[in-house]
């Protein structure tokens, strides 16, 4: 049973939502032979951090906006880290 004490995706909707938004392209992709053709995300050189916010219980609006948060900072940090790695770089 799912739970929040892993990242797994049992259910599929955030593997399925971030291949929407970010994915390369497939060549001879098709839904069961209909619509033959090359598949790729909306943005395909998007980077794509996913959260996990809901559990069996449901979803509420505290996990969303501390996934949330938790991506801004982690953000916030590696642009903070490469410009220290650059300035260092000057010395």
């Amino acid at each position: 049973m799912a739970n929040l004490c892993t990242y797994r995706d049992y259910e599929g909707h955030g593997t399925h939502a971030a291949s929407i938004a970010s994915r390369d392209e497939v060549k001879d992709a098709s839904f069961f032979g209909v619509g033959q053709g090359t598949a790729r995300g909306g943005v395909p050189l998007a980077r794509v951090a996913a959260y996990k916010v809901c559990s069996p219980a449901g979803c509420t609006e505290l996990y969303f906006f501390a996934a949330i948060k938790i991506g801004v900072l982690a953000l916030w940090e590696k642009e903070m880290a490469t410009s220290l790695f650059l300035a260092l770089e000057q010395l």
